[in-house]
């Protein structure tokens, strides 16, 4: 039986192929995970953000929530879902209470969307000079109501009191900002590109100190990957070519032609190399917009990041010094940080942290 605690939060990463769950706290301290679940999730169940059998997940979730004996009471959600509109815009510098005043009255100017349709809510991006006048950048993030209604109300379905939902986005820019150090030796310091290998498509953020300045997706996702190598293995359905994608370690192990080995890595590479071009388009957006801009390290997420290599080929195509994240010196947490890294920095609660 689940027990109630007020000391320990629930927060929910959803994506397309997997819930992802961890069970912690964040204090001025640090974040201590003590529990991390992922719940498989077929495309029929839930999807880009759709919930499409709201009585099956809630029913998966729920068993698996209760074999884990995870804590009931508050929960956060972080979604991610092609459904979410993000813009940059300028405005007039004004005082941090005014900014949500002048979004409401100017917004479909900004972005051509029915207001009602949609929750708006918004990242400071910095000050910026436009000719001369000192103004504020932002980054609109517009998500659909029936999405976030959705999402509340499995939380509720659940038995947990629904607190916020998040952007996947803002999570990673958050977890980063409070973190100094990755990997126990490299600092976190200048713009970091964060790049999650995600099963639809790459989620590809970039973060200058406790700023979010750019959040896009790519629409190559592994699931290409696995396609291409239904042709080479025909006889495999789409689980047992993720059992072969997922028993690789090393994508610089020499094999020879024939061997299955050598065709997944093939595919991997092939895969990746596909991949890296759209990235580097959103990195000279980013380096084009601002002088100064430009990423000064890569860290990977989740996906494929776990396979060696993999950082080596990213090193190698971008110039730029290319992480897989393992640890970070303010989270203790036993488990795949780079696979619940979403979930983790949905935690985190600036401003309403309590000791």
């Amino acid at each position: 039986m689940r027990i109630f605690t007020r000391k320990n939060v629930l927060s929910f990463d959803f994506t397309n192929t997997e819930i992802k769950v961890v069970e912690g706290k964040y204090s001025r301290k640090g974040l201590v995970i003590d529990k991390s679940i992922s719940v498989p999730v077929a495309r029929d169940i839930y999807w880009d953000g759709i919930i499409h059998d709201m009585e099956h997940i809630t029913y998966l979730l729920g068993q698996a929530l209760n074999s884990n004996n995870m804590a009931l009471g508050e929960a956060y959600g972080v979604i991610n879902t092609t459904e979410i509109l993000t813009r940059g815009i300028m405005i007039p510098k004004v005082e941090d209470n005014e900014i949500d005043s002048i979004i409401h009255y100017q917004l479909e100017d900004y972005i051509p969307i029915n207001a009602e349709d949609y929750v708006v809510n918004h990242l400071k991006l910095g000050p910026i000079m436009d000719e001369g006048i000192e103004k504020i950048n932002l980054m609109l993030v517009c998500v659909p109501k029936s999405i976030v209604e959705s999402h509340l109300s499995l939380i509720k379905k659940l038995k947990l009191n629904p607190m916020v939902l998040d952007y996947s986005g803002n999570a990673i820019r958050k977890l980063l900002m409070i973190n100094q150090q990755i990997n126990g030796s490299n600092e976190i310091t200048g713009s970091i590109a964060a790049i999650g290998f995600g099963y639809e498509s790459s989620i590809i953020n970039i973060i200058d100190g406790d700023l979010l300045k750019v959040s896009r997706l790519v629409d190559i996702g592994w699931k290409y990957l696995i396609e291409s190598l239904s042709h080479v293995f025909p006889g495999l359905n789409e689980n047992e070519i993720k059992e072969k994608i997922n028993a690789l370690t090393s994508i610089d192990e020499d094999y020879e032609s024939n061997t299955d080995e050598y065709k997944v890595i093939n595919g991997v590479k092939t895969y990746i190399n596909s991949v890296f071009p759209n990235i580097d388009m959103i990195f000279r957006y980013y380096s084009a917009g601002q002088v100064g801009n430009d990423v000064d390290y890569i860290v990977l997420l989740d996906g494929l990041s776990n396979i060696d290599g993999i950082e080596k080929m990213c090193t190698n195509f971008f110039n730029k010094p290319t992480i897989r994240m393992k640890s970070l010196n303010r989270v203790k947490f036993d488990g795949d940080l780079s696979k619940y890294a979403n979930a983790i920095g949905g935690l985190i609660r600036l401003g309403e942290v309590k000791k």
